[in-house]
């Protein structure tokens, strides 16, 4: 879970990222990109969005290289764990055995995208729509998991609103 206190630096940088990126680009003609290279990899669900941003910021400097592999969230551990890559992107922060193999230790973790699960259904002779409480959600994505062969992993519902 993100704290407040891991949070603030982090919008931080962003703001620092922005106000870096709309000083590169100039009114006038451009005479080249001085910069290094990014090289990122990582989450498929990201992957839109970063190609965005480096179509964005190519239009400010046209010789900019920016590389992006959508392998997974797992891969862009593993890359930027490994140090193949400057940045990997993944759906979750990196759990501490991640953070241990780490081989330099300076970086900097922030949310870069954000999405939502939702469920979709088709149920004939409904009227009125289906109304689905938290609990019943939860239940159905449940036993969807352990219909697959996989345990699922109940929450422990103490002090949980319902539990």
């Amino acid at each position: 879970m993100i704290t407040f206190k891991r949070l603030v630096p982090a919008m931080a940088l962003a703001g620092a990222l922005a106000v870096f990126a709309a000083a590169c680009g100039n009114s006038g003609a451009s005479t080249g990109f001085d910069g290094t290279p990014l090289t990122g990899a990582g989450s498929t669900f990201a992957a839109p969005m970063y190609q965005r941003w480096a179509q964005s910021f190519r239009g400010k400097e046209s010789g900019a290289k920016v590389n992006y592999q959508s392998i997974g969230s797992g891969g862009g551990v593993t890359q930027f764990t490994a140090q193949t890559v400057d940045f990997g992107a993944s759906d979750v922060p990196l759990q501490t055995d991640e953070v241990s193999a780490l081989k330099v230790k300076n970086y900097i973790e922030f949310p870069t995208c954000l999405g939502a699960v939702v469920i979709a259904y088709h149920v004939t002779g409904i009227q009125n729509g289906l109304k689905l409480d938290g609990p019943t959600v939860a239940d159905i994505f449940f036993r969807f998991s352990e219909l697959r062969g996989q345990p699922a992993q109940h929450p422990d519902p103490g002090g949980a609103p319902g539990g």
